[in-house]
């Protein structure tokens, strides 16, 4: 009864379920357009304080680089046309900032009420009121049995009472025989009485602890079926992002390679590990020891951004001397998609020492030549055996 009042105190709540989760979907729909708009004013915001910081301090905030008289006109009339575009840029921001968190902290609590509708379930309901007809109708036969029985036992009373009456004088016969046994016996009966008191406490322990080992059993149970359940889900979630962060990576690769006619991607080599296999068009695959150092360096390079994208921190990528070993049309392929990423890139590279001598990288920096935001230099003292750093211009230098 205490079980099917407490599920039965909230089980109106099933009847939100569909309108809670249709008002979560439209509240998603709103945060996502919210955080648009906000993306493109943070945006507009920013480049209006560039372009003020750029006018005071008559050079550039990012790559410290100094602007010309000739500059400023142009600077402050796109400046002007932003703020008449766009005039309480901050206060709209603030605006959509305040109104995206409240619909974020309204969604946070719609989810936390339909996990809480999850745990009703109409079905348990249904059981345990079944179960309490049973134990209803079972009290309600045991009555009846009751009554029956007090009903006979009243009349066989009657009965006994008339013969015990005729039998009186022979009892008293034999109780004086039985008299004499009894004192016999009375002492054997005290013996048994303590003997049975004594097993009955043992007979409790047993039963106790029987009870408690049961208790512990059925909890070890359902302990190991959720954990058999959670290393279910968890081989499923692993394998389903192995799917994903492999597709994307084939995807990547595709873009990046020069076979693109003869590859259709690339692909874990089994279930039990990380290692790749290219795939060809016609099926096969080759032996990924014995194709090229730039192959290797690409399949690897597609790998890592196809991680990133999966990665909830977008950490900074280290190439050291990336581009040596490939090919002009895969530097550029690379050079692209380095310019279209949003994570920090470092670049190691090498410069040749001899006059005009240039970096392996100059054939393709006009592709990312805008992105770059700040340039050092690493120094080697061979004699000294010591190495020094510090910040230079070398592509993005007059």
């Amino acid at each position: 009864m205490r079980e099917i009042e407490e599920l039965s105190a909230n089980i109106h709540l099933l009847i939100l379920k569909s309108e809670l989760t249709e008002a979560a979907q439209e509240i998603e729909k709103e945060l996502r357009k919210l955080q648009k708009k906000r993306a493109g004013l943070r945006e507009l915001n920013l480049k209006m304080q560039l372009l003020e910081e750029l006018l005071e301090e008559s050079k550039c905030p990012v790559c410290g680089k100094m602007i010309s008289e000739l500059d400023t006109p142009s600077i402050e009339v796109e400046l002007g046309r932003l703020r008449s575009e766009y005039p309480q840029i901050s206060e709209k921001l603030k605006n959509i900032e305040d109104k995206y968190y409240k619909y974020h902290n309204l969604h946070s609590q719609i989810l936390q009420k339909l996990k809480e509708i999850e745990r009703l379930s109409t079905g348990n309901i249904y059981e345990l009121r079944i179960k309490l007809h049973e134990k209803e109708e079972e009290i309600t036969n045991l009555q009846k049995q009751i009554r029956r029985i007090s009903e006979t036992l009243k009349n066989a009373g009657i009965s006994l009472v008339s013969q015990t009456e005729n039998k009186i004088s022979e009892l008293q016969y034999e109780i004086g025989k039985l008299e004499g046994e009894a004192g016999r016996l009375s002492g054997d009966i005290e013996k048994l009485e303590n003997e049975k008191k004594r097993l009955e406490k043992k007979l409790k322990l047993y039963m106790s602890k029987g009870s408690e080992l049961s208790e512990v059993e059925a909890k070890i149970e359902f302990v190991d079926n959720i954990k058999a359940a959670l290393e279910e889900y968890l081989e499923y979630m692993i394998e389903k992002r192995r799917k994903e962060i492999i597709e994307t990576s084939s995807e990547i690769f595709l873009k990046l390679t020069n076979k693109k006619e003869e590859y259709v991607g690339f692909e874990f080599s089994s279930q039990n590990d990380y290692k790749f296999q290219i795939v060809c068009k016609d099926g096969s695959r080759p032996d990924m020891d014995t194709i090229s150092y730039g192959e290797m360096e690409v399949v690897a390079l597609s790998f890592i951004l196809g991680l990133n994208k999966y990665s909830q921190i977008k950490a900074p990528i280290i190439t050291d001397t990336l581009f040596g070993r490939l090919s002009p049309y895969v530097q550029e392929n690379i050079a692209e998609l380095f310019s279209e990423m949003d994570n920090q890139i470092i670049l190691l590279v090498l410069k040749d020492e001899r006059p005009g001598g240039k970096t392996e990288i100059d054939s393709i920096a006009p592709i990312f030549k805008h992105k770059i935001c700040k340039e050092f230099i690493i120094q080697r003292n061979q004699i000294n055996r010591e190495s020094s750093i510090f910040e230079g211009k070398v592509l993005v230098g007059d």
